[in-house]
């Protein structure tokens, strides 16, 4: 009996310790950051170490996307934008080791898997929007997993490249660091970036669910600014003022 009770009891203990290390994987790692809603500073500490947040969830086919919007750039616009593994560390910038890629908002440099950047893309500034996602295959399968995948990076709304990106790992979480006085951005997560070509193809239809816009009032939230870029997005292909003129009206 006792040690019917001793393996029960041991089960459940594993059971516990198996279920802590799940939540505690699910959780923001953040270092030398301040956090403040969907705001994320740089909160340096004595030694000037880089400051990084990595969200709690890693980007999947259903959320392949997040963006964020600068803020402030801080004195030396440091910040780096990319993804990261769940081990990645907390004093490295995305893109600095293996199973990590980042975009270097202030000079345009992309790094993949090492320290050393190359010229990319477009330098940003306060205002402007920088967007990181991953391009998932559809034909890969649960036990044919690939050990890369291809991430694109937007400014604004627009793509303007993608890399090959070391995936080992298999999940990539949505990573900030930071690195000088000021730096500030807004993050917006669970976002789902459809390009142009499959969003022309699914207007026509939706014309139902456009309809129901006209009892909708966004609030100005994350997920509300989504929808308002999706629905702009919209209107660049139709150039319909009467759909423009919802757009303004719901926002």
């Amino acid at each position: 009996m006792d040690g019917v009770l001793q393996r029960h009891t041991s089960r459940l203990y594993g059971r516990a310790l198996f279920e802590r290390l799940c939540e505690h994987m699910k959780q923001v790692r953040q270092e030398r950051v301040a956090i403040d809603g969907d705001l994320i500073s740089y909160a340096p500490d004595e030694f000037g170490n880089v400051g990084m947040y990595v969200a709690a969830e890693p980007l999947t086919p259903e959320h392949n996307y997040f963006e964020i919007e600068i803020v402030d750039p801080g004195v030396e616009s440091n910040i780096v934008v990319g993804l990261v593994s769940a081990k990645h560390p907390l004093d490295q910038y995305p893109g600095w080791i293996p199973d990590s890629v980042g975009y270097h908002v202030g000079d345009g440099s992309l790094y993949r898997d090492a320290p050393k950047g190359v010229a990319f893309g477009p330098m940003c500034e306060a205002g402007d929007h920088i967007g990181v996602g991953i391009k998932f295959d559809p034909t890969a399968s649960q036990n044919n997993k690939q050990n890369y995948c291809v991430v694109f990076f937007t400014n604004n709304g627009k793509e303007f490249g993608s890399t090959i990106c070391s995936n080992t790992t298999g999940a990539l979480y949505p990573a900030v660091g930071f690195h000088s006085t000021g730096e500030e951005v807004r993050l917006s997560l669970d976002m789902r970036w459809m390009p142009e070509e499959d969003m022309s193809m699914c207007i026509d239809s939706n014309e139902e669910e456009w309809s129901r816009l006209h009892d909708i009032k966004l609030n100005g939230t994350p997920r509300a600014m989504e929808i308002k870029a999706y629905m702009l997005n919209i209107w660049e292909i139709r150039k319909d003022q009467e759909f423009l003129d919802l757009v303004i009206k719901c926002t």
